[in-house]
């Protein structure tokens, strides 16, 4: 699907996807990797141009998209996974009227499994958009902050995208790795340890319905999370056999 050279200036600019012209081309090559939508340029002096860099990992992509001069898309899509939003820079209008959220550049906004999906970019807007599979992070939720299987997480939708140098870090060190190890043979260990990785970033970074329970306000009330609870009542029935 490439038709020219991607700029070394570009995330991802060894795993070029798309680089096209033709706006139905792009809509229906870019739906396979994301979920099927709709897409309508936006009017704009000069012609139409849709960029998609993208690297598959075990249990996620990575991607780097731009359109210009830009585009409006829309799915109403039951999902099983995660839209990560990364702005780089321009702006783009993330969700559906009138709760939508303008993200700036630097701003980071998560899109969760069944969530109506729709967004507007403007013509100088380049995004990282990472996809993570719903079973991968709650698999990471239960196994490294003992959170509960049977209530998922969902990311809260704020207005404005989350600000977080942190996780802003994570994303672009996978990005470095997904494009290397698209190149090479690593394996899926290291996959999996990236998948990993910023699973555990976005639970640690970004506020969510088990935030208070991990990251209480106070702990001066000397009440003990939930969590800490459970520890404490297994430790208690297996106070006489050894523990790790």
């Amino acid at each position: 699907m490439t038709s020219t050279q991607a700029s070394p200036t570009y995330p991802l600019a060894g795993s070029v996807f798309l680089d096209t012209g033709d706006a139905e081309v792009a809509r229906r090559e870019m739906s396979k990797i994301l979920a099927p939508h709709a897409m309508i340029p936006a009017p704009g002096p000069g012609p139409f141009h849709a960029r998609h860099h993208h690297a598959r990992l075990a249990g996620m992509s990575v991607n780097y998209i731009q359109y210009r001069p830009g585009a409006t898309i829309s799915a109403d899509l039951s999902r099983r996974f995660f839209l990560i939003y990364y702005v780089l820079n321009g702006t783009c209008d993330l969700g559906a009227e009138p709760s939508s959220r303008i993200l700036h550049s630097g701003d980071i906004a998560v899109i969760n499994p069944t969530e109506p999906f729709a967004l507007r970019t403007s013509d100088d807007c380049g995004q990282i958009v990472i996809k993570l599979e719903s079973k991968v992070l709650s698999e990471i939720a239960v196994r490294r902050f003992s959170l509960p299987a049977d209530e998922p997480i969902r990311f809260e939708a704020s207005i404005a995208g989350a600000r977080d140098t942190s996780l802003a870090s994570v994303i672009d060190l996978i990005c470095r790795e997904a494009d290397r190890i698209g190149h090479g043979d690593t394996g899926q260990r290291t996959e999996h340890m990236l998948a990993e990785l910023f699973s555990v970033a976005l639970i640690e970074y970004l506020p969510h319905n088990y935030s208070d329970a991990l990251h209480p306000p106070s702990q001066e009330s000397g009440i003990a999370p939930w969590y800490v609870k459970r520890v404490e009542e297994f430790i208690e029935l297996h106070a006489g056999a050894p523990l790790n």
